[in-house]
């Protein structure tokens, strides 16, 4: 099974994926992990090609321009998580706290919430979310879910049985 969990910053992605990921027994891959190296430093070989070839997956992240089409064309789910851009923009601070006082083990772009990075999410969430909802609805509408908050959710088990009775 193949799952492409998409969404912008703070929406749940993560969250969602690794529940998922327990309830399934599937290798959940966090694009953040592989695309960032170190605070605001890009991996120069990231590569999401050989995890599309695996036969079972999750993969969390948007990455648009790596591997995108191919990505959600292999996908035999593809969720998109929705979430209230104030709930996000709190989410991100929150996170950027819990960062600077415990950096162990979190993903580095954790730290580096800044005033930019605040207004790419509130520009990306005004214009570009309504064209990729639109873009996913249109091209992937057999296999497309839109979640509007995880929060929705409180039984995974029921989820996953609900989707695949629904979906296939």
């Amino acid at each position: 099974m193949k799952i492409s969990i998409l969404g912008f910053s703070c929406s749940g992605k993560s969250t969602f994926s690794n529940e998922i990921a327990k309830k399934l027994y599937i290798k959940v891959y966090h694009l953040d992990s592989y695309y960032w190296e170190d605070t605001w430093k890009k991996n120069e070989l990231f590569d999401i090609s050989s995890f599309i070839e695996e036969d079972n997956w999750i993969i969390e992240g948007n990455y648009l321009k790596h591997s995108l089409e191919e990505r959600l064309n292999s996908s035999d789910y593809i969720i998109y998580i929705d979430c209230n851009l104030v709930i996000r923009l709190f989410r991100m601070i929150k996170r950027h706290i819990l960062f600077t006082i415990n950096p162990n083990g979190k993903n580095p772009i954790s730290n580096k919430i800044n005033l930019k990075f605040i207004l790419i999410t509130i520009y990306k969430s005004i214009f570009f979310q309504p064209k990729l909802i639109r873009y996913l609805k249109s091209n992937y509408s057999q296999k497309y879910l839109y979640i509007k908050n995880i929060k929705e959710i409180n039984d995974y088990d029921q989820f996953i049985s609900k989707l695949f009775n629904t979906q296939k």
